[in-house]
């Protein structure tokens, strides 16, 4: 039980490390070539671990999964590798890391909603009250921060982002967890699994990022935040996510996911000091924890 809380608070302080480094990556390059370079870069990585790990031959990585695998873990692959990644990668860009940990719990908060609909969960007026407390503490935050911005372009494409991201990172999970639960797969497959269906596009996205100009120093920093970030979330938090959630269950887990905010914000103002503090997202993130804490009550 110890070794999950501690693995918990790991696993936040990968999320909140990768936010950063995508981040760094997100304004030196454009959504879809950081996009492309993290499938490309994950592929490569998570290929020679599974085969290790799973003590498997290469082409049994494709014949192993079943029919079902392979649409729900493809629905998860374009939906959060494709849909999510590439919408917090242009959210990370106009709304800053700060803004963008608060997705974190209204990704939490639509995914019970989801769950609901595609798991049959049950759903009482303390869940569906908590699930509004922290959709709307989010959102207004979102928009209360946004608009004060001299751009309304950039108000726009923050909003829109960030909304986009957290509907399609809420569908990669469903689709992961249908794609995984109740099979012989491991973990390190299924995420293989996910990553190598989108492979054929992300290369295909690449090449022609090589023909047109892309906004990107392509310097040794840039491709290094991208892989770092590939090892610490595509990777290890997406193993410890399976982990912590068996060894202190789900509700525990999720409650002590929704405390990233405070983490990404005291990174932020008091390690990088690139932003100021501020009371109103320190009162939005408790909101949305203590909305979170509703729900997985």
């Amino acid at each position: 039980m110890l070794a999950g809380y501690l693995l918990s608070f790991v696993f936040i302080l990968l999320l909140a490390a990768g936010i950063f480094l995508f981040g760094y990556a997100a304004r030196r390059g454009t959504a879809l070539y950081v996009t492309a370079i993290e499938i490309i870069i994950g592929s490569l990585l998570v290929t020679p671990l599974v085969l290790l790990t799973d003590k498997s031959q290469f082409f049994s990585l494709f014949s192993k999964p079943a029919l079902e695998n392979w649409l729900w873990l493809g629905t998860s692959s374009f939906a959060g590798f494709i849909g999510g990644n590439f919408f917090s990668v242009i959210n990370l860009k106009w709304a800053g890391e700060r803004s963008n940990s608060l997705l974190s719990p209204a990704i939490t908060a639509l995914a019970v909603i989801a769950g609901a609909l595609v798991f049959g969960d049950k759903m009482d007026l303390v869940k569906i009250f908590g699930v509004v407390v922290t959709l709307l503490a989010v959102s207004v935050f979102l928009i209360a921060t946004t608009k004060s911005k001299t751009d309304a372009g950039q108000t726009n494409v923050a909003l829109w982002s960030g909304a986009a991201t957290v509907v399609c990172v809420t569908i990669s999970i469903v689709g992961s967890i249908k794609g995984t639960i109740d099979t012989q797969l491991s973990i390190l497959h299924s995420v293989w699994l996910r990553l190598i269906i989108v492979l054929p596009i992300a290369l295909i996205i690449f090449v022609q990022s090589q023909k047109a100009t892309v906004s990107t120093s392509r310097s040794l920093k840039f491709y290094g935040a991208i892989t770092c970030g590939v090892i610490l979330q595509t990777i290890i938090a997406a193993y410890l996510w399976f982990y912590c959630t068996y060894k202190i269950g789900i509700s525990t887990f999720q409650v002590l996911i929704a405390t990233l905010p405070f983490f990404v914000y005291a990174a932020d103002v008091y390690f990088f000091k690139r932003t100021k503090r501020s009371a109103l997202f320190l009162a939005t993130s408790l909101a949305a924890l203590a909305g979170i804490w509703l729900v997985m009550r």
